[in-house]
């Protein structure tokens, strides 16, 4: 079934706007809509034909990042492997979608609360799933419950981010440094932890 010529523009013109949505909001994080629409080439009116307020912008691009993160989570197979070392490629690559979204702190806080959180309530679980496994095999600490754990581990991610946005983080380690943080905060051991943080980025590297 082919798609109406009308609804193809239609998809495309919001598809444009995210984009040039998402690059202003890098530039400027408390850009206007109307200052979007002007970088879009289109009129004010045209960007509230797809996007009511600029929350629900906002939203929009919180749920393509969400999407990305999912995506992350597939990739890092949360079902099997060494938790640790998961766990080390899976912070690495959303560390690294701060390379494309340097407004990722705003767009994934939005996420996470009250915007378009279900598929990082499915990222959530998962990586409470793999935390309790890395719990029952001695590799994590038990202090904290794994759900509980999880949300921990997200913030502190998200923290890193942010430092590296205003930064507080020099660019060059502030990678190394936030895989590693992460593995600490969940109980894994220095050393374990290391090790894990240096095959992760060979492995990104190869």
């Amino acid at each position: 079934m082919t798609v109406p010529a009308r609804r193809r523009d239609a998809q495309l013109n919001r598809a444009q706007i995210l984009s040039v949505a998402l690059r202003e909001l890098n530039a400027n994080p408390d850009v206007s809509v109307e200052e979007i629409a002007k970088a879009a080439g289109v009129v004010r009116r045209t960007v509230y034909g797809h996007f009511p307020t600029r929350e629900a912008l906002l939203d929009a691009l919180a749920e393509a990042v969400a999407a990305e993160v999912a995506d992350l989570a597939d990739e890092a197979c949360f079902n099997h492997g060494d938790p640790t070392l998961t766990l080390a490629r899976f912070t690495l690559a959303v560390w690294r979608l701060r390379e494309r979204y340097r407004s990722f702190p705003v767009v994934a806080r939005r996420a996470g609360s009250g915007g378009p959180s279900r598929q990082l309530d499915d990222v959530r679980a998962r990586v409470a799933a793999l935390l309790e496994r890395g719990q029952r095999s001695g590799q994590f600490g038990a202090d904290v419950a794994p759900r509980a754990l999880a949300r921990m581990v997200e913030w502190l991610m998200l923290g890193a981010i942010e430092a590296a946005a205003e930064g507080a983080v020099d660019d060059a380690t502030g990678g190394r440094a936030a895989v590693l943080v992460t593995l600490r905060a969940a109980g894994v051991a220095r050393k374990q932890a290391e090790r894990a943080v240096e095959l992760a980025f060979k492995e990104a590297r190869d």
